[in-house]
Protein backbone atom coordinates (compact mmCIF):
# COMPACT_ATOMS: atom_id res chain seq x y z
CA UNK A 1 0.00 0.00 0.00
CA UNK A 2 1.34 3.63 -0.79
CA UNK A 3 0.39 6.70 1.38
CA UNK A 4 0.12 10.35 0.24
CA UNK A 5 3.45 11.81 -0.55
CA UNK A 6 5.49 14.19 1.91
CA UNK A 7 6.66 16.86 0.26
CA UNK A 8 9.95 18.18 1.78
CA UNK A 9 12.52 21.03 1.50
CA UNK A 10 15.17 18.33 0.05
CA UNK A 11 13.17 15.09 -0.87
CA UNK A 12 9.70 13.70 -1.74
CA UNK A 13 9.11 11.10 1.12
CA UNK A 14 6.86 8.51 -0.09
CA UNK A 15 5.19 5.92 2.74
CA UNK A 16 4.58 2.32 1.73
CA UNK A 17 4.01 -0.79 4.11
CA UNK A 18 5.74 -3.49 2.30
CA UNK A 19 5.12 -6.77 4.63
CA UNK A 20 3.01 -5.23 7.17
CA UNK A 21 6.01 -2.95 8.01
CA UNK A 22 5.94 0.95 7.14
CA UNK A 23 9.22 1.86 5.08
CA UNK A 24 9.65 5.65 4.00
CA UNK A 25 11.43 6.04 0.42
CA UNK A 26 13.11 9.43 -0.02
CA UNK A 27 13.21 10.58 -3.63
CA UNK A 28 15.81 12.85 -4.58
CA UNK A 29 18.04 15.34 -7.01
CA UNK A 30 21.05 13.07 -8.62
CA UNK A 31 22.97 15.27 -6.48
CA UNK A 32 22.48 14.49 -3.43
CA UNK A 33 23.86 10.53 -3.97
CA UNK A 34 27.05 10.86 -3.12
CA UNK A 35 25.97 12.92 0.36
CA UNK A 36 23.38 10.20 0.95
CA UNK A 37 26.26 6.99 0.19
CA UNK A 38 28.29 8.85 3.05
CA UNK A 39 25.80 8.54 5.63
CA UNK A 40 25.27 4.91 4.79
CA UNK A 41 29.03 4.77 5.28
CA UNK A 42 28.85 6.86 8.96
CA UNK A 43 25.21 4.98 9.79
CA UNK A 44 27.63 1.31 9.34
CA UNK A 45 30.46 2.92 11.85
CA UNK A 46 27.80 3.84 14.37
CA UNK A 47 25.79 0.69 14.06
CA UNK A 48 29.95 -1.24 14.46
CA UNK A 49 30.17 0.61 17.90
CA UNK A 50 27.06 -0.38 19.05
CA UNK A 51 24.65 2.73 18.46
CA UNK A 52 21.48 1.56 16.79
CA UNK A 53 20.18 3.62 13.82
CA UNK A 54 17.00 3.26 11.80
CA UNK A 55 17.59 0.42 9.33
CA UNK A 56 17.57 0.80 5.26
CA UNK A 57 15.93 -0.71 3.23
CA UNK A 58 18.06 -3.38 0.78
CA UNK A 59 16.84 -4.91 -2.14
CA UNK A 60 19.97 -7.64 -2.98
CA UNK A 61 22.30 -6.10 -0.68
CA UNK A 62 21.56 -2.46 -2.47
CA UNK A 63 20.61 0.81 -0.44
CA UNK A 64 20.24 3.48 -2.91
CA UNK A 65 18.63 3.32 -6.08
CA UNK A 66 19.55 5.52 -9.00
CA UNK A 67 17.34 6.36 -11.77
CA UNK A 68 17.83 8.80 -14.45
CA UNK A 69 18.04 12.64 -12.32
CA UNK A 70 16.65 11.03 -8.93
CA UNK A 71 18.29 8.97 -6.39
CA UNK A 72 16.03 6.92 -4.22
CA UNK A 73 16.50 4.84 -0.32
CA UNK A 74 14.05 3.98 2.57
CA UNK A 75 13.84 3.63 5.93
CA UNK A 76 11.72 1.79 8.24
CA UNK A 77 8.98 3.26 10.19
CA UNK A 78 10.81 4.02 13.87
CA UNK A 79 7.07 3.71 15.33
CA UNK A 80 7.65 6.58 16.95
CA UNK A 81 6.21 9.53 15.39
CA UNK A 82 2.83 9.07 13.45
CA UNK A 83 1.29 12.62 13.85
CA UNK A 84 2.75 16.13 14.12
CA UNK A 85 1.37 16.15 17.76
CA UNK A 86 3.89 12.86 18.43
CA UNK A 87 6.57 15.78 18.37
CA UNK A 88 6.68 16.85 21.71
CA UNK A 89 9.42 18.59 23.61
CA UNK A 90 10.42 15.52 25.28
CA UNK A 91 10.72 13.58 21.70
CA UNK A 92 13.13 16.65 20.15
CA UNK A 93 15.11 16.69 23.43
CA UNK A 94 15.48 13.03 23.25
CA UNK A 95 16.48 13.35 19.29
CA UNK A 96 19.20 16.11 20.40
CA UNK A 97 20.55 14.28 23.15
CA UNK A 98 20.78 10.83 20.47
CA UNK A 99 22.43 13.40 17.73
CA UNK A 100 25.13 14.84 20.67
CA UNK A 101 26.38 11.12 21.54
CA UNK A 102 26.46 10.24 17.90
CA UNK A 103 28.87 12.92 17.36
CA UNK A 104 30.72 12.30 20.16
CA UNK A 105 31.27 8.55 19.13
CA UNK A 106 31.91 9.27 15.54
CA UNK A 107 35.21 12.03 16.30
CA UNK A 108 36.97 9.24 18.61
CA UNK A 109 36.72 7.26 15.12
CA UNK A 110 39.41 7.94 12.60
CA UNK A 111 37.06 7.47 9.03
CA UNK A 112 38.93 7.49 5.26
CA UNK A 113 39.40 11.05 4.14
CA UNK A 114 36.73 12.78 2.82
CA UNK A 115 34.07 10.57 4.56
CA UNK A 116 31.87 13.03 5.42
CA UNK A 117 29.36 15.35 3.47
CA UNK A 118 30.93 18.63 2.91
CA UNK A 119 27.64 20.61 4.82
CA UNK A 120 27.59 19.57 8.48
CA UNK A 121 25.05 17.96 10.45
CA UNK A 122 24.88 21.17 12.91
CA UNK A 123 23.82 23.52 9.22
CA UNK A 124 22.15 20.80 8.24
CA UNK A 125 19.96 20.85 12.02
CA UNK A 126 19.72 24.67 11.75
CA UNK A 127 17.79 24.70 8.73
CA UNK A 128 15.77 21.63 9.89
Amino acid sequence: RIDDPIDGSEATIIPVIINDEKVYFKILDISYCERIQKEFEIVKILNNKGVKIQKYFTNNGQYLFVEDEFCVYGTYDAGKIQTLEDITDSFIEACITNIAKMHKLLQSVKPEEGLYPLESDIERFDKF
